[in-house]
């Protein structure tokens, strides 16, 4: 059984929320929601990743046909992404450190912390730059 499916009938997922988050590698899309029933909001998405070539693609599956959509006309279409950001990203990974840093060249815009939550998930601080974050894991 693959995802979006439950004993074999398909299912239609609503009411997801994708804030927050930088894309800093991607398949075919960044987000592909079954539906229009979801919301994204202030994630950031690399500037010219996207296989298809231009800007990244986002996708909604049904109702057909499918939608395939940069960051404009994501916003245009479903309002989506109206804090979200098309940046330079890079990404280094400090293997002995278990460190990784993000650094994005763009028009990004600091966002305050999801209801205070500014720890990772081991409840280590996680630091950020102007445009830079950094998550350690020790």
């Amino acid at each position: 059984m693959g995802p979006g499916r439950l004993a074999a009938i398909p299912t239609t997922y609503t009411n997801l929320m994708v804030h927050d988050n930088v894309f800093f590698k991607m398949g075919r899309s960044a987000i592909e929601f079954t539906n229009a029933r979801n919301q994204a909001d202030g994630n950031i998405y690399p500037a010219s990743a996207s296989p298809f070539g231009g800007t990244p693609y986002l996708r909604v599956k049904f109702p057909e046909p499918q939608e395939w959509h940069n960051l404009e006309s994501w916003r245009e279409e479903h309002g989506w992404d109206m804090n979200g950001a098309l940046a330079t990203i890079t990404a280094m990974m400090d293997p002995d450190k278990l460190e990784l840093t993000l650094s994005m060249e763009g028009d990004v815009k600091r966002a305050p912390a999801y209801k205070g939550i500014d720890t990772d998930f081991f409840g280590r601080p996680i630091t950020r730059g102007q445009n830079a974050w950094t998550v350690r894991r020790s």
